[in-house]
């Protein structure tokens, strides 16, 4: 049996260019070959093969679901969580949809769900000629959610298949940057989101992110975390400004 992984290929790339600048060269790459589905698969997350074949089944019989992705279980500094794919980023700041034992006995064994989480999932490659690559505007966090957003507002079904388990250690991933990159970059770019997809509630939507920003800061300054309140200040000025792409050097990067 000839394993999937005997034809490799390693793309280098000259600069950073982000989540989504670097996935969309390989994506591009995979459509070039003519591969039917691509899969992402973060540096820090893990799957089985028989994890990925059970999602390319799921594929295969449900042919109106354009992406799919596996429970997760994450490892971060306060222990071992599981989810189940994600909610509106417009709306919610912990987006991260809890995984229920009594989700395995869901009929179908399908959950619908705003986003997949970018660090493991499977999309039909026809669903990006349809779609199109992804947002490299966001730079880092929240390009999958924006895609998935796209995909359903073409009436594709994005869901995640509760049978099936990755792992993702965030505990040994980002190191002091969780503080001020991360920080920026998921704040940042709900102002993004909500200027693409939510147009009839973005002044309301708008306020509220900026709210938020300044919360964070606020809590990050009483606590002494001066990166993390400078990250959430940074996040509403650009987001305001519609600054967005590349924005590491704010952080000397």
């Amino acid at each position: 049996m000839q394993n999937a992984l005997d034809r490799q290929e390693l793309i280098c790339n000259p600069a950073n260019l982000g989540f989504a600048g670097g996935n969309n060269i390989g994506i591009s790459r995979a459509l070039d070959m003519k591969s039917e589905f691509v899969l992402l698969l973060n540096s820090d997350a893990a799957v089985s093969e028989a994890a990925v074949s059970r999602l390319l089944d799921r594929l295969a019989r449900n042919p109106e679901l354009a992406i799919v992705g596996p429970t997760v279980e994450e490892t971060s500094k306060t222990g071992v969580t599981r989810f189940a794919g994600g909610r509106d980023v417009s709306r919610h700041l912990n987006t991260r949809m809890p995984y229920e034992p009594s989700d395995a006995d869901r009929p179908g064994g399908l959950r619908d769900a705003d986003y997949v989480p970018g660090m493991v999932a499977l999309i039909r490659a026809d669903a990006f000629g349809e779609i199109g690559l992804l947002d490299e505007d966001y730079f880092f966090s929240g390009e999958l959610a924006d895609f998935c957003e796209r995909a359903r507002e073409r009436g594709r079904r994005v869901a995640v298949d509760l049978s099936v388990a990755a792992s993702h250690d965030s505990a040994h991933s980002g190191g002091g940057l969780r503080d001020s990159l991360y920080v920026y970059y998921g704040l940042r770019n709900r102002f993004l989101f909500v200027q693409k997809h939510r147009q009839a509630q973005s002044l309301r939507l708008t306020l509220k992110w900026s709210a938020v920003c300044l919360l964070v800061a606020l809590r990050s300054l009483l606590r002494g975390n001066t990166a993390r309140a400078r990250a959430a200040f940074l996040a509403m000025q650009d987001g305001l400004a519609r600054r967005f792409g590349n924005r590491n050097s704010l952080f000397g990067l």
